[in-house]
């Protein structure tokens, strides 16, 4: 289990409606596992950030999250719906 970064996690966690709608939105069907996360730890910071995957190392900056307004909200720049828009629209995280 990962450990979460003290006051980290993005509130309000999203309910059953918001994350229907965004899986209606993508077309997808979120497995029961990445909705038990997001349900419990919504855009959180780990504390361990760095991860290797095939010779290559990683670092997670923070997990996304769903909110239901991204714009009202001073995080709303991590909303998986916002982050998702922007890359197809080809911008960089650096960016955004």
């Amino acid at each position: 289990m990962l450990k979460i970064k003290n006051n980290s996690i993005i509130y309000p966690l999203p309910g059953s409606n918001l994350i229907k709608r965004v899986e209606e939105n993508f077309e997808i069907e979120f497995p029961k596992d990445f909705i038990d996360f997001i349900s419990e730890s919504n855009g959180f910071i780990p504390i361990t950030r760095f991860f290797e995957f095939k010779s290559n190392r990683y670092v997670v900056d923070r997990f996304l999250c769903l909110l239901d307004k991204p714009s009202e909200h001073d995080k709303g720049m991590y909303d998986i719906k916002v982050v998702s828009v922007n890359w197809m629209k080809g911008y960089s995280l650096m960016e955004i």
